[in-house]
């Protein structure tokens, strides 16, 4: 996942994902935004058919790079439905490319997550 926010430390954007053959209605469309320049979420938004989540909605988000930023910054990752810290997931800062990526967040597109940048 890459994200590049606008000058105000902002972005958005959406995922969809089928159930690989297009036609028995197993979808769903994450969504992720970034706010004020130090936090990222994701969202499940919309599934083609309720209950039924595509194969691809348990795969893990392997790395996230995060654009326009200016100093190493601690992350924490935390699932939204129950609030809770996931351990072990680090960030590295990268001063020629401004960017920061998280590596292995433990978090899957089709669960809700925050990642605060600290």
């Amino acid at each position: 996942l890459i994200v590049a926010p606008d000058g105000r430390g902002a972005a958005a954007g959406q995922l969809f994902v089928d159930g690989y053959d297009g036609y028995d209605g197993q979808s769903l469309t994450a969504q992720f935004s970034f706010e004020q320049g130090r936090q990222l979420r994701g969202v499940v938004g919309e599934l083609g058919s309720p209950g039924h989540l595509p194969p691809a909605a348990s795969s893990v988000i392997e790395r996230i790079i995060i654009f326009g930023q200016t100093a190493p910054r601690k992350v924490e990752v935390r699932t939204s439905t129950h609030n809770v810290l996931i351990e072990g997931v680090e960030a590295t800062f990268d001063a020629a490319a401004g960017t920061i990526t998280v590596r292995q967040p433990k978090v899957a597109l089709g669960t809700a997550w925050t990642i605060d940048l600290l």
